[in-house]
This record gives structure tokens, sequence and C-alpha cells, in this order.
């Protein structure tokens, strides 16, 4: 990607995760500039983020004015969708998606995936029209041109619109339409998220006659499911120190933070306490143990990074010097905490790397956290700190872990710099 490109796209994230409504005309300006381009959808996607009542108005006067390209309706769905604003026209559009879903000239013509069917039927579901289409939706799954993630999409939301009545229909589709099929597979894998009498029924009939691999993955389910039973009592036990597993770690954290605050304030080039008390912190405690938890204690633990004392700001170095310090930095950038901490620490000769002894990388990692149009930079920056495997196994609680010991390591190493200063 050419540089001028990625510049755009750093813009559109830095606009997103500010989330302002001063973007909002910003980003749709540049929409229309960009929009036969390859990175037209970035400026959509930017606008699930920007906190304005009008941004959904402005995209529903782009349908109407025909200004968007057909390849970028689907994106308009999934930001509706996350503004909770379904006017007629959008709900229109995501109505005939559906129902032209098979027609493969359509479906070239929108470059149509499974992705795009997950937009088109979340925006339906949210939208409170998904009931209308059930048919629709039954019909994905016995489409042969549609492919296994395809259907595993649409079955994934059938089932959300009255899992009952559903599992029942696929009971007595079983034995003619389902049996020994592709399908089968498809709605084994899925089943594993699904309980109740209906589930079990279907489950059974599948372990009595259908394939083996489908078999297979039930019996795998219900071992795992009895050796979890087995351990059920020793993880209650064990539960209360689970849930606070990095209490040890916070207070480790908090000690190192106490030092470097007792070693500033009787610094004659501080006198001040470097952090702030951050209650935060104490949120870190808790383990993590899905994917929500882990981003939201992120959120939380990026916001005691970048609390520090606002008096870095004095570091009365002059615009030259600032830049020559902080070559590739924004304007807007140079203004953040970490990046004063920097200039702040280079003012008084204290001896520091370009990544803040690891915050910035670590900064940059819980920004990017929780962001699926920024994935490709996040992984990139989990494997710069060595933390992409676990991000990839879903290790969440691992990872969370992780971060934490990162961040204690950069605190001790800004400690050692505070030796002698």
């Amino acid at each position: 990607m050419v540089t001028k490109e990625k510049e755009i796209i750093d813009t559109l994230e830095d606009m997103a995760e500010v989330g302002d409504a001063v973007f909002l005309h910003p980003i749709l300006d540049g929409y229309k500039r960009y929009r036969d381009s390859h990175i037209g959808h970035y400026f959509l996607s930017s606008l699930r983020h920007i906190k304005s009542e009008d941004t959904g108005k402005h995209l529903n006067d782009l349908l109407e004015q025909g200004e968007m390209r057909n390849n970028h309706i689907i994106w308009v769905l999934d930001v509706m969708s996350h503004l909770e604003y379904y006017p007629t026209q959008t709900s229109k559009i995501a109505e005939t998606c559906l129902e032209n879903y098979s027609n493969p000239e359509f479906k070239k013509s929108l470059m149509l995936d499974e992705i795009a069917l997950g937009f088109i039927l979340q925006y339906l579901k949210k939208s409170g029209l998904i009931e209308e289409h059930k048919e629709n939706i039954r019909n994905l799954l016995f489409e042969e041109s549609l492919d296994r993630r395809e259907k595993s999409t649409a079955l994934s939301y059938l089932l959300r619109i009255d899992p009952s009545g559903e599992i029942e229909y696929l009971i007595e589709n079983y034995p003619s339409r389902i049996k020994n099929s592709e399908l089968e597979l498809i709605i084994t894998k899925e089943l594993l998220v699904w309980q109740g009498g209906t589930v079990d029924k279907l489950k059974n009939l599948i372990i009595e006659n259908g394939q083996e691999r489908a078999k297979e993955i039930l019996k795998k389910e219900q071992a795992e499911k009895l050796q979890a039973e087995a351990k059920a009592e020793k993880v209650t036990q064990q539960k209360e120190s689970v849930i606070y597993s990095n209490s040890r770690m916070v207070r480790e954290i908090v000690s190192v933070r106490r030092d470097i605050n007792r070693k500033a304030q009787s610094s004659p080039n501080f006198q001040y306490r470097l952090f702030p008390d951050n209650e935060l912190l104490l949120t870190q405690i808790e383990s993590t143990n899905d994917e929500s938890s882990f981003i939201d204690s992120c959120v939380k633990l990026r916001s005691v990074i970048q609390k520090i004392d606002d008096k870095v700001r004095n570091h009365g170095l002059n615009e030259t010097t600032v830049k020559s310090l902080l070559p590739d930095a924004k304007d807007s950038d140079i203004e953040k905490s970490l990046n004063q901490l920097f200039l702040y620490l280079k003012s008084k000769n204290i001896e520091v790397d370009s990544e803040l002894f690891g915050l910035r990388l670590l900064n940059r990692v819980l920004s990017l956290t929780g962001h699926p149009e920024a994935e490709k930079y996040l992984t990139k920056s989990l494997s710069k700190i060595n933390a992409i495997e676990m991000y990839n196994e879903k290790e969440w609680n691992k990872l969370h872990k992780y971060l934490l010991s990162f961040y204690k390591r950069a605190l001790e190493k800004l400690d050692e710099a505070f030796k002698g200063n």
C-alpha cells in the first residue's frame, strides 16, 4: 500500500478513536473523494465510532442520492446497525440483499460474501425485521451455490429467531435434506454452542444416524462435558482465587509506580508525583475469561497508562527540538501524554529509548484492541511484543496477564532510569 493511502487509513483510525462529531463531514467528504479507490470502505467503517446524531442521516442521504458504490452498501448496513438507525431506504436495501443473495449476478455486483451476509442479517435482526425473512434464511441453508461459511452464518442467525422452532425444523428435514451432507457438519458445529431439550434431541439424532465426522464431534463434546462436570466442584472451590488471579501482579505494579512517584517527588528535576492515583488500576485484578472482558480491561489499562501528571508538559523544548526527538509524530500526537513524558525525560537528560521503555508499544496494542477494522495493525503490534500467539489462540486471560507483566517491566525500566536524577 502506498504511503499516502496508509496515512489516510491511520488518520481515519485516529478520528474513529477520538469519535468526535467534528470529524463527521471530513470523513464524508473524504469518502466522496476516494469512493472509487480500494480504501473507500475505510471511510465508511470509521463512521461506526463517530458520536453524532447525524451520521446515519448523512449515510442514508448518500444512498438515496446514488453516491454510494454498490460494493460499499454492505458497509453502510454495518454502520447503521452499530448506530441503531434504521431508515426505510436502508431497511429495503437489507431486505433486497437477503432476497437476492443466492443470485450469482447480484452477489457479484455487490461483492457479497459471508461477512456481507453477517452485516445483512445483523441489520435485519437489530431492526426487528429478521423474523419476516425466516423462510429466505432457511432457503440459504440448502442453496448449493453458497459456501460453508455463508451457510454457517445463515444458520447462526436463523437459530436466534426461534431456537426451539428452528431446531424442530432441522429435525423434520434431517432425514431427507441434511443427513450425510456438508450441512450436517455445519449444523453439528453450530449445535456445540446451544443447549436445551430440542438441541439434545437433534444431537442424539446425528449421533445415531449421522456421518462419522459429525458423530466424532458430538461424542467429543459429551466426553468433555463429563470431564468438566467432574472438575466442577474443584473449580468452585478455587473460584475466588481464579477471579482475582492478577492480585499479585497489580500489587507489584502499584509498588513500582509508588517508587517512581517517590523518586520523582524528591528529584529537583520533577518535584511532583508522576502518576496520579488511579482507581482503574484495581480493575486489573480480575481475570478476563472472554474477549469482551479482555477488551474492557484493555480500555481501562490504557486509561491508567495515559494518566500522567500534566506538569510533564512543562518540558520547555522548542518546536525544532521536539520535531527532532519525535520525527514521525503528527502534531496532534505530540500532545499526547506519553509523548509529553518522553519529551520531559529528554529535557532532563534522562536516558530513554524511542519506545519509552515499551510504554508506547503497549499503549498502541491497547488502543487497537476492540477495533475489528484495525485487526491488521493490532496483530503487527502484538507480534512486536511477542504476544500474537496468545491472541490467535484467544487465550484472553493469559494475554491480559502478559500485558500487565509487560507494563510492570516498562515501569521497572523507567524506575531504573530515575537513579541519579
